[in-house]
């Protein structure tokens, strides 16, 4: 946590927001990538040698270096900042909002910081001809076209047209490097606008405050308690935080099983086709687990698991299960071997 803390103050993000958020990033930029190559050949290149360093992950479908060569900006926040607010309308904020969910770089944020993003966001109008970002220039700030056109260009070839809701600029708040192309106003352009600068403290402060609040939790799972504080600490980094309404499949019966899940909060009923869709098993509270059973043994689920209210879940994937939770396999191989001997069936 000391050294979690410490690269906070160094201006940092921490780890675990990090790297989601650079993955996320990773995504949005190939997807782009992806629409805009077909149509514009050799022109996409310089975008591509931009991006290219951002990611290792086999998922990206071009040529990577390692996670070593990203070098994330660092931000010093001055001392009593807090983030800014300007005037918006009920509308304007509602639009902002509807964009931000809609983009992946944003979901390691939860409602209360979406809220004070949102707050931040800047007005600003360009006349027609008006560079809004030139490639190669330094870049510090996240753009949304809130009305009017732009021409988004790579090495002077356009590669895309920007209207209302298109969003621009989103390596800029994570990384130094130069603006990887050009947008330019073709008409007049209303957008709206955040730096770098609140956009990372955003995320450090959630950072800080997930790590207290998820080892905090650990205290209540009787699984994790087994583990050491620094084991503790990367099963933060590679936690996903998931949300269920009432009545949501979480596992469904007769699916692959690739995630093991902790309940944060909430209750889940598991139960089963062959017993007439009847309860199989003890309602799952806060502290509980599932899912273990089918990663230990990589068989199908035998029943589907169903949220009764709203409930919150912490997921972990495969390799990670394996990777972290491997000091814990004696527990887990006893725990399904109770289970399983109770009469009940894999989840």
């Amino acid at each position: 946590l000391g050294q979690r803390v410490a690269s906070v103050h160094e201006g940092e993000p921490p780890p675990s927001i990090l790297s989601r958020t650079m993955d996320a990033l990773a995504g949005v930029v190939a997807e782009t990538i992806d629409t805009v190559k077909s149509g514009c050949g050799h022109a996409i290149e310089p975008l591509m040698k931009m991006v290219a360093p951002m990611s290792d992950r086999t998922s990206m479908p071009m040529t990577r270096k390692r996670h070593s060569q990203i070098i994330p900006q660092k931000i010093i926040v001055p001392e009593n900042w807090s983030a800014p607010i300007f005037e918006k309308s009920v509308g304007e904020a509602s639009f902002i909002k509807k964009v931000v969910k809609t983009d992946a770089l944003f979901n390691s944020l939860d409602d209360s910081d979406i809220e004070a993003l949102i707050r931040a966001f800047e007005k600003v109008t360009f006349a027609s001809g008006d560079a809004v970002i030139t490639q190669g220039e330094p870049g510090d700030s996240f753009y949304i076209v809130d009305s009017g056109e732009c021409d988004i260009s790579v090495s002077g070839v356009t590669v895309m047209q920007a209207a209302r809701g298109t969003k621009f600029g989103e390596l800029a708040l994570l990384h130094n490097a130069p603006r990887a192309a050009s947008v330019t106003a073709t008409s007049a352009v209303i957008a709206w606008k955040v730096d770098a600068l609140t956009f990372k403290a955003l995320l450090m402060d959630k950072a800080k405050q997930d790590t207290s609040d998820y080892l905090k939790f650990f205290e209540d799972v009787q699984l994790l308690r087994g583990l050491s504080k620094a084991e503790q600490l990367r099963l933060v980094d590679a936690l996903q935080e998931e949300a269920y309404t009432a009545g949501s499949v979480i596992i469904r019966e007769g699916t692959e099983g690739d995630l093991f899940y902790i309940i944060r909060d909430g209750e889940v009923k598991c139960t089963q086709f062959a017993s007439g869709d009847q309860e199989v098993s003890k309602r799952l509270l806060r502290g509980d687990f599932f899912g273990e059973l089918s990663l230990l043994s990589s068989q199908r689920r035998a029943a589907t698991v169903t949220a009764t209210q709203l409930t919150r879940t912490l997921t972990l994937e495969r390799s990670a299960f394996n990777r972290l939770l491997g000091p814990l396999n004696h527990f887990l191989t006893n725990h399904a071997d109770s289970y399983n001997n109770a009469g009940n069936n894999q989840l």
